[in-house]
């Protein structure tokens, strides 16, 4: 009995094993000599920092920030991110807010009144509701 199954699944074997090895071996070996063939292209080098775009260093600052009146514009967010926030939650999201724009080389003052220009609409809708 042994020796019918040898010789009937034994050359089923070997070409079930040739048909595996085929099946990773060309791949490997394809994609050995295409890494190989871009050994001397280089890639593009992307980084956390991206360089501001050009839309970015071209942005005239507002009539505000030119004044000077980066304090009072951060003093008004801070107002209106602790009034929906909280105090802890409010002050931590407005520091994150203003560290997502500084880590594209933008300045603080920068930062503060791009985001204020952000929550502008906002900032000011409450404080209608607060005059009335």
């Amino acid at each position: 009995m042994g020796i019918l199954f040898a010789i009937f699944v034994l050359p089923f074997a070997f070409e079930v094993g040739l048909f595996f090895s085929a099946m990773f071996a060309l791949p490997g070996a394809a994609l050995t000599i295409y890494g190989f063939s871009q050994r001397g292209v280089a890639a593009k080098e992307v980084s956390i920092a991206e360089p501001q775009t050009q839309e970015e260093k071209t942005e005239e600052p507002s009539a505000a920030l030119q004044n000077g009146n980066v304090d009072e514009l951060y003093g008004k967010l801070l107002t209106y991110y602790v009034k929906r926030w909280g105090p802890e939650t409010g002050k931590m999201w407005l520091d994150r807010d203003i560290w997502a724009h500084t880590r594209r080389r933008v300045t603080f003052a920068e930062a503060v009144n791009r985001i204020y220009k952000q929550e502008e609409k906002n900032i000011k809708c409450g404080d209608s509701k607060k005059q009335r």
